[in-house]
């Protein structure tokens, strides 16, 4: 998320700025069914920490996110 910076904040705090919102999207990500979902998780959760105007404003970024989390659960879960 820090690579993304969906709020653009990490360039002046801590390394570890988005950790809340990585645990969240952690306990739930096994709930997810598809890419889409994956996205509405990420915008709830970031609509939750910050703002809906923020999360509207930046959408390119929260989709790349949810593209990247997406593709890093299921080759997870291929694994098991």
């Amino acid at each position: 998320m820090n690579r993304v910076d969906p709020v653009n904040i990490s360039y002046i705090t801590a390394p570890d700025e988005y950790s809340g919102e990585a645990g969240l999207l952690l306990t739930r990500v096994a709930g997810t069914e598809s890419e889409a979902s994956m996205l509405a998780l990420v915008n709830s959760i970031f609509t939750q920490m910050f703002w809906s105007e923020l999360v509207e404003k930046q959408q390119a970024k929260y989709v790349t996110i949810a593209r990247e989390v997406w593709e890093l659960w299921q080759g997870y879960k291929d694994r098991l």
